[in-house]
């Protein structure tokens, strides 16, 4: 090879540069990122003895999934709105009861505790903790 400088390192030359391995090496960053279908790869065909890997993650992804998760949710606010404005109606027709015959203060309390009672008996709890779970899926 004419006109070429071919480089030629030995122990020796590195004694008498006294060079050390930081010195030859640099180290450099690396980040291996897998997504769900490589990782599903590797469980699947390189490690056939561990159990399988669970697909129903990649469900989660797909529009008919989550379409019928929106469905759900929109099922599930319109039926606490109905509920909502039920609970509205009834409260304000016990308002509109008192106001409008001026009855005894004792009548006034039975009819407000019935509104209150109502208004136990629909848990907004479960429709809290369906919006979160609905929020959960749709992040994902």
């Amino acid at each position: 090879m004419h006109g070429s400088v071919q480089m030629v390192i030995t122990q020796d030359k590195l004694l008498t540069l006294k060079l050390t391995q930081d010195q030859l090496y640099e180290e450099i960053p690396v980040r291996i990122q897998r997504n769900h279908m490589q990782q599903a790869y590797l469980f699947d065909y390189i490690r056939p003895e561990m159990p399988a890997f669970n697909t129903n993650v990649f469900k989660l992804a797909k529009p008919a999934c989550l379409e019928s998760h929106v469905h759900q949710a929109a099922e599930v606010t319109e039926h606490f709105n109905q509920s909502e404005s039920d609970r509205m109606d009834q409260a304000f027709k016990a308002y509109s009861k008192v106001k409008k015959n001026l009855i005894t203060n004792s009548v006034f309390k039975k009819a407000m505790t019935q509104v209150g009672e109502s208004d136990m008996r629909v848990n907004k709890l479960d429709y809290l903790l369906l919006a979160k779970q609905v929020n959960a899926l749709t992040s994902q």
